[in-house]
């Protein structure tokens, strides 16, 4: 039996469909992973996401933003990709954090946690600290997105 505990400055959160993103607060207990395993497709969809993502999230050129933004639209809903551009956010959604770097991605992990919610952590390398994203997967069409997110305030 997988059991991951992760223990994060995350925030409650009001699922919604069809990518509605919500703001919060309050901090949360740890998340236990169930035995579900999920869908393989979605979390190596999420995989590539992080992959990408990160990488374009870490680049410091001038073209950082503009790869970001490729990213989400490919991985994320229509209405996912346009909430997260009209957020006024603190930090990044799917980092939870202000800033990132390549090394994120030696020591993340994906898991289903429950129906279409799944758990992207990874251990930051500077504190050592384990840092948690919820994410909701919807298949569209053929094709797995992300089509809602947590967004924290800080």
């Amino acid at each position: 039996m997988a059991l991951l505990i992760c223990l994060f400055a995350c925030t409650t959160k009001t699922e919604t469909p069809n990518g509605d993103v919500t703001k919060t607060g309050e901090p949360t207990i740890p998340v236990t992973n169930n035995n579900d395993t999920g869908n393989d497709e979605a979390i190596t969809m999420l995989n590539s996401f992080y992959k990408e993502y990160v990488t374009a999230f870490a680049d410091t050129t001038h073209t950082s933003a503009q790869q970001t933004d490729a990213v989400i639209k490919k991985y994320c809903t229509p209405q996912l990709t346009k909430k997260i551009a009209e957020a006024s956010l603190d930090s990044d959604p799917f980092i939870n954090a202000q800033d990132g770097d390549i090394s994120i991605l030696k020591t993340l992990t994906i898991k289903h946690t429950k129906k279409d919610i799944y758990k992207a952590c990874y251990t930051e390398s500077y504190s050592n600290t384990t840092n948690c994203t919820d994410v909701t997967v919807s298949k569209i069409g053929d094709a797995y997105k992300i089509s809602h997110v947590v967004l924290i305030e800080l």
